[in-house]
């Protein structure tokens, strides 16, 4: 069944498929990962499990649902319309490529990581324990990341000794890797002409 956002005051489904991305985040990861904001707050330390579920959406999703409106105090919700007011949207990011460089942003929308929607239907039991792994943690750090490794395994497995921590990479490791099969192909192309 393919991923929806539903907006509230409609029943309409909006088919997503592939298109929308959701991803929970903790304070700071805007300015973490070099991310600037454009409107409203950040998702920050006042957004707990008992305080309103907010979300942020990047440009994207905000043209692709609001066209000309104002998506500052609108309501949405995913998978099901009658979680179509489960956040609200308070703020605003701007678009960033996290896979494809050469494709479009994809409409994204970013929720605090320990807010979350209290279903109670068995159907969607499933979707409120699959929206709380984490998978990935990113850290803004001085220094030489590499050197804080074990010191940040340290902690994970003080914090939770069940967490298993599969690899640690620099962001330069990360944008490298996304670039790896570009220089591939460049340099194909070059050997072969």
């Amino acid at each position: 069944m393919p991923r929806c956002t539903c907006l509230a005051g409609s029943t309409r489904r909006e088919s997503t498929a592939t298109t929308l991305r959701g991803v929970r985040v903790g304070p700071r990861y805007f300015e973490t990962i070099g991310t600037r904001l454009l409107r409203g707050p950040t998702i920050g330390q006042q957004d707990t499990p008992t305080s309103t579920r907010v979300a942020v959406v990047n440009e994207r999703l905000a043209k692709k649902f609001f066209q000309d409106q104002d998506p500052i105090g609108k309501h949405f919700g995913h998978s099901d319309p009658k979680h179509n007011a489960d956040f609200e949207i308070v703020g605003v990011v701007e678009d960033t490529k996290y896979q494809d460089t050469h494709a479009p942003a994809y409409a994204t929308f970013f929720l605090p990581y320990l807010q979350y929607v209290p279903f109670t239907d068995p159907a969607d039991i499933g979707r409120k324990s699959g929206s709380q792994l984490i998978q990935s943690i990113e850290l803004h750090v001085a220094g030489t990341p590499e050197n804080l490794e074990s010191n940040v395994r340290r902690i994970l497995a003080e914090l939770d000794p069940d967490m298993t921590v599969l690899r640690m990479t620099t962001f330069g490791e990360q944008v490298s890797e996304a670039l790896n099969q570009e220089r591939l192909l460049a340099g194909l192309t070059t050997g072969s002409g």
